[in-house]
């Protein structure tokens, strides 16, 4: 046995045996002498996936759904469908179906209190800190789950970060649905920032998303325009044959082309919504604390009543639904506006917009990032609605600091914000896809000593543009926003012929 001969191997003894449980970290005094603060982003939904048993050797996937389990849920559906539809028609369809997807995700739904089904979860751990230790520190969770309880597993996670790399304070991007959680973590802070360097929102879901929000509350409804939209959002942003494509599925629509099918899917959808709701949506995703913290305060109350028809039922399920709802969701302005005003926190949001939402939702013109609606995840901004601008004569909302807050483009009024100084906006890039513009943007945010400004650095002003053909984004000004066919909206020409004219000009003058 080892015996210390002198005070100071003594002393030394003690500080091992305070590592190994925990009371005291070499690191945690601040003792890692580096600069970088350690960030920790909080991935949006899906970034794990749901398993059974996970982490064993039982261990089998949930969501997303095998190729095996796709495939053997359509071979057990297709008898159904066919006799289904023979002897009942659409019913007997609608019927089959629901089976279908009760099959496929029937194992997602939670309980009815709103815990995870036993013996489900992600496989995650937290990752090996080496010294020098990394920037960027990824939490996961299971999406499904309350976004509290991921707020607890955050906050350990926290400690777990700061005691590993030494730094008594972290900073976040909470991005998508990890905005939610995020909320929820500051929340449970009381305003005590202290162990907080900077905080980025990015297309954050803590003010609700409106494709989650109106599709809990039924309001489900198919647009031709909206679908077409859709189709050029994938396209529009080349200068080639696919984006002429795009543009004359525009012209087509305008002309009527798809209003009958569309018409006939949305009788459908009127007359067998409820039942859907009913058979399959409520039990399995009604039951998702975790989505739930999706829905906007608009939606909220209609949504529970549509999804939770049994209030005696989900009544724990309500008051938990509840809590996040109207402590955390409710209060996320004032929960930004209080990092804002921090002197010690540096805190931004960052937005994308300008592209279509799913096309299932009747806020089908709202501007979004193809995921989350914008004037959301911008905390307020004002948007145009998509293909329209705010108008020739559209005056800033509010005076703020005697600065200029509406984008060159006409599309964006950020004045309406809760925090409009610290509000960055992209245009065109969609939700999940970043570029060396976006990451040099949160590079300089985070790296920021003091609060930033979108007046501070002209290389990241406010408003910048996504370029499809360059890959990457650059600021809005006046000069990149001129077009030489703008004179064609004076002859009364509406938005899809107008486009259709343009890009057929541009792909004539690349191919020749």
């Amino acid at each position: 046995m080892f015996k210390f001969k002198n005070v100071f191997s003594l002393l030394l003894s003690f500080c091992f045996l305070f590592v190994s449980i925990g009371s005291i970290n070499a690191f945690a005094s601040g003792s890692c002498g580096c600069d970088r603060t350690p960030i920790i982003f909080v991935n949006g939904m899906n970034s794990s996936p749901l398993l059974k048993n996970p982490g064993t050797p039982e261990e089998e996937l949930i969501f997303p759904p095998s190729e095996e389990k796709i495939k053997s849920t359509v071979q057990n559906a297709v008898l159904p469908l066919i006799t289904g539809t023979l002897t009942n028609g659409l019913d007997g369809l609608i019927d089959a179906l629901a089976g279908a997807a009760k099959e496929l995700l029937g194992d997602l739904g939670c309980q009815e209190n709103g815990d995870l089904p036993a013996d489900q979860g992600i496989n995650w751990t937290y990752p090996a800190v080496g010294n020098p230790h990394d920037d960027y520190f990824g939490f996961n969770y299971d999406w499904r789950q309350d976004p509290l309880v991921s707020a607890e597993q955050l906050a350990d996670y926290v400690e777990y970060i700061k005691r590993e790399t030494g730094h008594d304070k972290v900073s976040f991007i909470g991005f998508s649905m990890g905005g939610t959680v995020l909320n929820a973590y500051l929340s449970s802070l009381e305003g005590d920032y202290s162990s907080i360097k900077s905080v980025i929102m990015e297309v954050s879901a803590a003010n609700g998303a409106s494709v989650g929000s109106e599709a809990y509350a039924g309001k489900i409804t198919f647009d031709a325009t909206a679908l077409v939209r859709i189709i050029d959002d994938q396209l529009r942003l080349k200068t080639n044959l696919e984006s002429f494509i795009g543009i004359a599925l525009r012209a087509l629509d305008e002309l009527g082309l798809f209003d009958l099918p569309i018409f006939l899917i949305n009788k459908l959808t009127d007359k067998y919504l409820d039942e859907i709701y009913d058979k399959v949506l409520a039990e399995i995703f009604g039951t998702m604390p975790g989505v739930w913290g999706l829905v906007s305060d608009e939606f909220y109350e209609e949504a529970k009543d549509v999804l939770l028809k049994d209030k005696e039922k989900y009544a724990d399920l309500i008051a938990r639904l509840d809590d996040y709802h109207y402590n955390v969701l409710v209060k996320s302005d004032e929960i930004a506006r209080s990092l804002y005003e921090d002197p010690e926190v540096n805190f931004a949001i960052i937005c994308k917009h300008n592209r279509q939402a799913p096309p299932v939702i009747q806020s089908l013109n709202a501007s979004s990032d193809g995921t989350v609606n914008s004037a959301g995840s911008s905390y307020g901004a004002t948007f145009a609605d998509l293909d329209k601008t705010l108008g020739k004569n559209y005056v800033q909302a509010k005076v703020l600091d005697g600065r200029n807050y509406l984008s060159a483009d006409n599309k964006v009024d950020a004045s309406t914000g809760t925090v409009p100084q610290a509000t960055w906006f992209i245009r065109d890039l969609e939700h999940a896809t970043s570029c060396q513009y976006r990451r040099s943007l949160v590079h300089y945010i985070l790296n920021s000593p003091t609060q930033v400004s979108v007046f501070d650095n002209p290389d990241f002003p406010q408003f910048a543009y996504y370029d499809g053909d360059l890959g990457d984004a650059f600021p809005i000004t006046v000069k990149s926003e001129a077009d030489p066919f703008e004179f064609l909206y004076d002859l009364g020409y509406g938005e899809a012929w107008f486009k259709l004219f343009a890009r057929t000009a541009t792909l004539i003058a690349k191919l020749t």
